[in-house]
C-alpha cells in the first residue's frame, strides 16, 4: 500500500470507523471488572469525557452504565461459585458486549469513533487481535499466526511474572506498575512486530490524535 496517497488512507479510516464497534477482550488483567482500553472503563475517566466533549447528561448515563456493568458481573461471578448442576448462563464477555451496546446507543457516531481510537491507543498491540482492525490493516494469515504465538508467549511470561510478584511487597501501586512496565513494553513490542512498516504507519493513523495525558 502506498501511504503517500493520504486521501485513500483517510477514506479507509473513515469507512472502518463507521463499520465496527470492537472493544477490549475481557481478560485476565484489570481489576476483575474491567480491562485497560475497555469502553466502560474509558468512559469513566474525566480526560476521556473531556476529549469526547460529553454532555452532563451523557456523563451521568455513562456512570449508570458502568454501575450496571459491574453489578451484573458481581452477580455473574457470585452465581459461578454456587454449586449448581448444568451449564451456567451467560458470560463475562456477553455482559461486556451488552454494556458496549448501551455505550454505542449513548454516544454520537463521532464520539463513538473517537472512543474506539482511544481504546486502540491504550491497548496498542493487543488491539491487533480485533478481527475488524486486522482486516483493515490487511493482516495475512501468516501474520495472524505469528500474532497468536506472540500472545501465547506474552501470557506465559505474564503468568511467570505474577508468580514471582507473589513474594514481593510494593509500597505503592505506582511502584508495582513501574516494576511491571518492562515486561508490558516487551510484550507490546512483540505484538507490534508482526506488522509491516506500512501497516504500522496505517495503524498510527487509525489511532488518531493522542489522548491528553
Amino acid at each position: 500500500m502506498n501511504l503517500h496517497h493520504h486521501g485513500t488512507v483517510l477514506a479507509i479510516v473513515c469507512l472502518f470507523l463507521g463499520l465496527s464497534f470492537a472493544g477490549a477482550a475481557y481478560g485476565e488483567s484489570g481489576d476483575g471488572y474491567s480491562k485497560p482500553g475497555d469502553f466502560v472503563t474509558l468512559l469513566g475517566r474525566q480526560k476521556v469525557q473531556r476529549d469526547l466533549a460529553l454532555t452532563a447528561g451523557q456523563a451521568a448515563a455513562a456512570g449508570e452504565i458502568s454501575e450496571r456493568f459491574r453489578a451484573e458481573l458481581r452477580a455473574y461471578y457470585a452465581d459461578l461459585k454456587k454449586p449448581k448442576a448444568g451449564a451456567k448462563p451467560g458470560s463475562a464477555e456477553a455482559i461486556m458486549a451488552a454494556a458496549n451496546k448501551r455505550i454505542s446507543a449513548l454516544l454520537s457516531r463521532d464520539q463513538m469513533n473517537r472512543l474506539i481510537q482511544i481504546g486502540w491507543q491504550i491497548r496498542d498491540g493487543e488491539a491487533l487481535f480485533d478481527e475488524d482492525l486486522a482486516r483493515v490493516l490487511g493482516m495475512t494469515g501468516r501474520q495472524k499466526d505469528r500474532l497468536s504465538k506472540a500472545g501465547e508467549k506474552n501470557r506465559a511470561e505474564r503468568r511467570a511474572l505474577m508468580d514471582k510478584m507473589k513474594g514481593l511487597r510494593f509500597r505503592t501501586e505506582e511502584a508495582r506498575q513501574e516494576y511491571m512496565a518492562p515486561g508490558k513494553a516487551a510484550a507490546n513490542k512483540r505484538l507490534l512486530a508482526v506488522l509491516s512498516p506500512p501497516q504500522r504507519v496505517l495503524f498510527a493513523i487509525l489511532k488518531g490524535e493522542p489522548l491528553e495525558r
